[in-house]
């Protein structure tokens, strides 16, 4: 009975309608009208989300960073270190006897970078 509500609703959801299962009684027409209509509105509202939190851009992001070569390597630094911290490890990090002078640097913190940051 379950798995015969769940197909009869992604069958009318997905407008295919096939009409080889429908409810019978009036409380299961009822409870499918009140579940259709909650589903239209939470799925309004989750590709409203969805779309709204995608065209969010940084001001700080590369529009030409290549995200499609697979030999690109970077580093990611997470967290509000402080900026001598941070310029010691790309110091160490960068130095020729280490040879990742051609890895990026990704810098992510909570908040936007200071003066004695940039």
């Amino acid at each position: 009975m379950y798995h015969d509500m769940l197909y009869f609703m992604f069958v009318t959801l997905s407008t295919v309608g096939f009409g080889d299962i429908c409810p019978q009684t009036d409380i299961g027409k009822a409870l499918f009208v009140a579940a259709w209509l909650i589903m239209i509105i939470v799925l309004q509202k989750q590709v409203s989300e969805y779309s709204k939190v995608s065209s969010l851009t940084s001001e700080y992001s590369q529009r030409n960073y290549p995200k499609t070569n697979s030999e690109v390597k970077h580093i990611l630094l997470l967290g509000d270190g402080q900026p001598d911290a941070i310029d010691y490890f790309l110091k160490e990090c960068f130095h020729a006897d280490h040879g990742a002078t051609e890895t990026d640097v990704v810098i992510m913190r909570s908040e936007p970078p200071s003066d004695d940051f940039n």
